[in-house]
């Protein structure tokens, strides 16, 4: 059997014999959130370093997603959407729901999810997909723990995965 660094050297020749190990934290930039942070800041070129976005799923058919509307209702943002399978098969499409809050007094990821439904669709179908926001999940602590409600503009996207280039602008 032998020892690990050996075992770990014969499978990989570029191995310097240094085992290093990772910290996982919690916090506002893990995953797809840090990624796209980056990314948007010039820290990161995204198209070379993350192969699939998060939300990115493989289809045998193409969605086309247009008619994103973001409407205030008393106590929530109802946001709307049309997906498309334009496409010659059958298929099934994760529509997501992102947010990025602009004005926020505190660093924010530059998107979240809020919300994702599985639509079905045949081929040249087009649905809706709706999503319904509490302003409650839009809030965020400050730095004395204090809970600070979204207010300002607000950016949402909708697509398939975190990527999404279709994007309505609402004031909170």
């Amino acid at each position: 059997v032998g020892d690990l660094t050996k075992q770990l050297a014969r499978l990989d020749n570029t191995f310097n014999g240094v085992i290093s190990f990772t910290d996982y934290v919690e916090g506002i930039y893990m995953g797809y959130k840090f990624y796209e942070t980056a990314a948007e800041e010039g820290l990161i070129d995204f198209d070379k370093t993350v192969q699939y976005p998060f939300g990115y799923g493989l289809s045998y058919t193409t969605y086309a997603y247009g008619d994103l509307k973001a409407e205030k209702k008393e106590d929530s943002l109802h946001v709307t959407v049309s997906v498309s399978n334009t496409g010659e098969r059958d298929g099934e499409e994760i529509v997501q729901c992102y947010v990025q809050d602009v004005a926020a007094k505190r660093v924010r990821p530059v998107r979240q999810l809020k919300g994702y439904k599985k639509v079905g669709l045949k081929a040249g179908e087009t649905k809706q997909a709706e999503f319904t926001i509490p302003y409650e999940e839009l809030s965020y602590y400050d730095w004395n723990m204090n809970k600070v409600p979204c207010e300002g503009i607000l950016r949402v996207y909708a697509g398939g995965d975190s990527r999404a280039e279709l994007m309505e602008e609402i004031i909170l």
